[in-house]
């Protein structure tokens, strides 16, 4: 593992970014202490709904089976993509129009929709170019002005599952990853910048069994735009550690579930600010966790309470089946009681006898436990 310290890399400033958000979370934790003793004689009027809905969830007999069963109904409500189809065999998903250059616009051949933040931040969920949708792809990324492009799934990962597999639709290499390489999808040419196999957000992996994700600078060219001004520059990432319908692989250090999404969640933030495109193979489950994870960060952080089955059923309602299974459900729940914990916004104790720490850390090992013992993916290394 080699640490990211060159003066001359060009990713100093997303490290620097990365070192920021680190000093901002010792700083917050810091003050945990004092914000839970205060909170032990007071529970502020701003945070009653959190306290409410861990009271609710982490004190009854057996919390990882109550939010099983909150999944289940989840999966089964009606929204408005589900009543169209019951209808019709036309597929209703609202695809992006390509209308770039005033041309007659066009339904893109790629399955991505928009979706939108309560505060109007719009995200792309999309499903993994393949060969017969890549160059739509690069026509999205380019009429939505794509600045970073975040891959939950890797290329030809489809292989790994041949009960399911389908070359057809396997994510392809789409993104050069060798510097001064070009990939040409007419009108688009994708060159690569610098590319690195990264083992967190500061250090570099030596070795392939240490990459976590590659972070890889390209410039896109629209051939029809002669104007060298007209070259966009975007950030891909590509996540190497999520199996299909799991759950992001504990690694070295971050060697438990929670770990590893406390290294995730700085991943993401490192990115949040900028137009963001994100995939998996279909665009629904990894995507959708990672779209539910954010929507419910946003709302801790304006109003200091989450609300993650709503979250989830608006991100439905823009990506329909975003959040596959209960384990991923499950894994947002638990990502967010950290996050709120860890803010000092719940007591150490519920109801004056419940330790919180144990109960997180319970339902962390349950959940692994479970998705070890039920899921017969194979685990992709």
């Amino acid at each position: 593992m080699v640490h990211c310290g060159s003066k001359n890399n060009p990713y100093d400033r997303l490290i620097e970014f990365s070192n920021n958000c680190e000093n901002m979370i010792e700083n917050k934790t810091e003050s945990n202490g004092i914000k839970r003793r205060k909170a032990n004689s007071i529970i502020h009027k701003d945070m009653k709904m959190d306290y409410y809905w861990f009271s609710k969830h982490l004190t009854i007999t057996n919390i990882y089976q109550s939010l099983c069963d909150e999944f289940r109904l989840l999966k089964y409500i009606t929204n408005n993509w589900l009543l169209s189809n019951q209808h019709t065999n036309q597929n209703a998903f609202k695809y992006i129009q390509h209308s770039i250059d005033g041309c007659i616009p066009r339904t893109l051949n790629v399955n991505a929709q928009r979706v939108i933040r309560e505060d109007g931040k719009i995200y792309v969920a999309c499903a993994g170019p393949n060969c017969g949708t890549v160059y739509d792809f690069w026509t999205l990324v380019w009429q939505e002005n794509v600045k970073t492009i975040i891959s939950l799934n890797f290329p030809y990962e489809e292989c790994l599952y041949p009960d399911s597999y389908q070359k057809k639709y396997e994510t392809i290499q789409y993104w050069p990853i060798i510097n001064g390489k070009t990939y040409n999808y007419m009108p688009f040419k994708i060159t690569c910048i610098n590319s690195f196999m990264m083992a967190d957000c500061k250090h570099y992996a030596t070795n392939t069994k240490e990459c976590v994700y590659r972070l890889t600078q390209l410039c896109i060219q629209n051939c029809k735009q002669k104007n060298d001004e007209n070259d966009r520059y975007l950030t891909h990432i590509c996540y190497y550690r999520w199996p299909d319908g799991r759950l992001p692989l504990p690694w070295g250090r971050e060697n438990t579930l929670a770990k590893a999404a406390n290294t995730l969640l700085k991943l993401f933030l490192m990115v949040s600010d900028n137009k963001t495109l994100i995939h998996c193979h279909a665009g629904r489950g990894r995507t959708g966790v990672l779209l539910a994870l954010d929507f419910a960060m946003h709302q801790l952080r304006n109003l200091q309470t989450v609300n993650v089955k709503a979250i989830i059923e608006k991100i439905r309602q823009q990506r329909p089946g975003a959040v596959i299974n209960h384990w991923q459900y499950i894994y947002i729940n638990l990502i967010i009681a950290e996050q709120t914990y860890q803010m000092g916004c719940i007591l150490d104790r519920i109801n004056g006898y419940h330790i919180t720490r144990q109960i997180i850390d319970k339902l962390w090992i349950k959940l692994e436990n479970d998705m070890n013992e039920n899921c017969s993916h194979k685990i992709l290394l």
